[in-house]
């Protein structure tokens, strides 16, 4: 998964020119190692719709990394299920096929569904809609 975090990162210098200063600091942010700053400066592109940096802050909470918030038990879990259904929504593939993975083993909290896991796969193959899928995810209902 740090690998996929890396890859990422580094691909939010690529990401629409609207958000491209932003994106590129928060990548020289990311590193120097100044996770707090990536997170304040990512949050609110996540918060406006942008699915790539939404699966960005997923990445930052699931792994646990210090961005400069204190957390309460459970509300990093719920946080990281949030940005993760966000990024999903937004279509991005990769939180399809995390998510299909978090179903599977019962990560970040969600409930265990080898028939959920199965369900997103089919919709990376294009075999499925997102809508066929979302009966095995309870959204929870906090923002970040």
């Amino acid at each position: 998964m740090k690998g996929l975090f890396c890859g990422l990162v580094l691909s939010l210098s690529l990401a629409c020119a609207s958000a491209q200063t932003t994106k590129e600091l928060a990548s020289d942010a990311f590193n120097s190692g100044n996770f707090p700053r990536v997170y304040a400066l990512l949050l609110p592109l996540a918060e406006n719709g942008d699915p790539e940096v939404q699966e960005a802050i997923a990445l930052l909470l699931a792994n646990k990394v210090d961005v400069g918030v204190q957390f309460s038990a459970g509300e990093r879990e719920k946080a990281t299920r949030y940005w993760i259904l966000r990024a999903v929504k937004g279509g991005q593939r990769n939180a399809i096929l995390w998510l299909s993975d978090a179903l599977r083993y019962g990560w970040h909290g969600f409930k265990k569904s080898e028939q959920g896991a199965k369900c997103w796969k089919l919709v990376l193959d294009g075999q499925a809609i997102n809508a066929d899928c979302e009966k095995f995810v309870v959204e929870p209902p906090a923002s970040h």
